[in-house]
């Protein structure tokens, strides 16, 4: 007992440094990139001197993707963990004893806040690194792939709830809304203030928090929706920046969507030349 009580202060310590943790290794990843702009980074993007480029400290690299891929995989290998599923039910059961009648729709709200900021942000005039019609691209495709693997993932795994209310537990798409966004308005705001970037991810990690004691998702769900999240939005500016790098070569456009029905969950990519 006294171990697992242990192991549930560090996970909540590490939650509480989350935010600091993840921009700490995105400007350590940035920094590697411009040491290695002319030797053998793997780079994603082709960057170019166009006005739709981003600069080379925002490139996207193969190490942008590492901690969400640590925070999916954690979230998988708990479907068939029974280590970890013991965490989730401790901390569900702390939950209940704690707070058994926490009740807060804030999540419902701050999931899309980062995103919101970013508009609000350009709205008083502070320069994010794309324009505000790029920005509109990269946030509403950003969130609708993060929600067609949300989906799909919910429909195929059909984890029950905390609460025992449905079967669509895993992954968290709060969650992963809410990194989507909080990754959104690093990428587009970091260089303008780190803080900016550090304020979106308090606030991602509050909604996943929330969604725990709300009782509505396991810490696994949470995990792997932050993990979702993140890699949806750097997803997205691969794709977009290499979509317009070869635009102005030729015209590209492109149109990424969710698609949702009773039996069916997923996405789709439409792109004309």
């Amino acid at each position: 007992m006294r171990g697992e009580g242990e192991m549930k202060r560090s996970i909540l310590f590490l939650l509480f440094l989350l935010p600091f943790i993840t921009h700490a290794q995105y400007v350590s990843i940035g920094e590697v990139g411009r040491e290695n702009s002319t030797g053998s980074g793997i780079d994603l993007i082709l960057s170019n001197s166009g006005k739709n480029a981003l600069s080379d400290s925002k490139s996207i690299k193969i190490e942008n993707f590492i901690i969400p891929a640590m925070f999916v995989s954690y979230g998988i290998v708990s479907l068939g963990n029974n280590k970890l599923k013991s965490i989730d039910s401790s901390i569900r059961n702390d939950v209940e004893e704690n707070w058994p009648h926490f009740k807060s729709g804030l999540d419902n709200y701050s999931q899309f806040l980062p995103t919101a900021s970013v508009f609000l942000l350009g709205a008083c005039g502070v320069k994010g690194s794309h324009s505000l019609k790029e920005e509109a691209i990269v946030g509403i495709t950003s969130l609708a792939i993060s929600t067609s693997i949300v989906l799909s993932l919910k429909k195929m795994t059909h984890v029950r709830r905390p609460d025992n209310s449905s079967y669509d537990s895993f992954p968290s798409q709060h969650t992963a809304m809410a990194f989507a966004s909080a990754e959104f308005l690093r990428m587009e705001y970091s260089e303008v203030s780190p803080w900016i970037a550090i304020g979106g991810y308090v606030v991602a990690t509050g909604t996943g928090v929330f969604r725990i004691l709300n009782n509505k998702h396991w810490l696994s769900d949470v995990v792997a929706g932050a993990g979702i999240g993140m890699a949806s939005t750097d997803l997205c500016y691969l794709l977009f920046d290499k979509l317009e790098n070869r635009k102005v070569e030729k015209g590209v456009s492109f149109l990424i969507y969710p698609i949702a029905g009773e039996h069916v969950y997923g996405g789709g990519i439409a792109m004309s030349f």
